[in-house]
């Protein structure tokens, strides 16, 4: 048996409706194929980068279990056909022994008001300059080599 992490995207009124039922749906399906479920956590309800069908907006779920490896394509298949489930991904995850990530912040608001916070200046430290390279021009070179090659191919080949 190998330790796998899936992440499990559902519909955001599904989770919020009926939250028991998904997880003992995602856990059915993943008990059925023989895995044993370590960990399950939720994330926290996302705005979608595009539309997926209908949805807008999903609810992560990630599950950290134990699974062999030949159950997997059927686990992969019973989820895409699975009405609950928007998109799943299946990944193996051996090296990992702890438990499962946290999740991220979920908007680009939160990154920045987060950045503010931890960019207070003192005059004590110094920020690093930005170094900009200046990119090297070779074009002389390059036509140099160019009318060379010509010359070399208008010359004809003397035979011995």
């Amino acid at each position: 048996m190998h330790r796998y992490e899936g992440m499990f995207l559902v519909g955001n009124t599904a989770a919020n409706d009926d939250w028991d039922n998904l997880v003992d749906h995602i856990q059915g399906v993943l008990t059925k194929h023989g895995a044993e479920v370590i960990e399950l956590n939720k994330w926290e309800e996302r705005k979608l980068a595009f539309n997926i069908g209908d949805h807008t907006r999903g609810t992560y779920i990630i599950v950290l279990f134990n699974a062999d490896g030949s159950s997997i394509t059927k686990i992969r298949h019973d989820f895409s056909l699975s009405e609950s489930v928007i998109r799943s991904l299946i990944l193996r995850d051996d090296l990992r022994k702890n438990s499962l990530p946290k999740p991220m912040p979920a908007t680009s608001g939160e990154i920045a008001s987060s950045e503010s916070e931890n960019n207070t200046s003192s005059p004590d430290v110094k920020k690093e300059e930005e170094v900009v390279e200046e990119p090297v021009v070779v074009t002389d070179d390059i036509e140099k080599a160019d009318a060379e090659n010509v010359e070399e191919e208008e010359k004809p080949a003397t035979v011995d």
